[in-house]
């Protein structure tokens, strides 16, 4: 299977069934290379959760 590559629009609905908890079990399925939020702190959050 090819990895995915995604934007994460939003960076702190992390609720069940979204694609970012998802992510961080299965790197070699789907990766995120960019964030987007008004939030400052909540990008750099998932930025460094997600090695970007």
């Amino acid at each position: 299977m090819r990895k995915i590559t995604a934007i994460r629009v939003g960076a702190w609905q992390h609720e069940a069934g979204t694609y970012a908890p998802y992510s961080l079990s299965n790197p070699e399925l789907i990766q995120f290379f960019a964030v987007v939020d008004a939030d400052q702190l909540r990008r750099e959050i998932f930025r460094k959760c997600h090695h970007i």
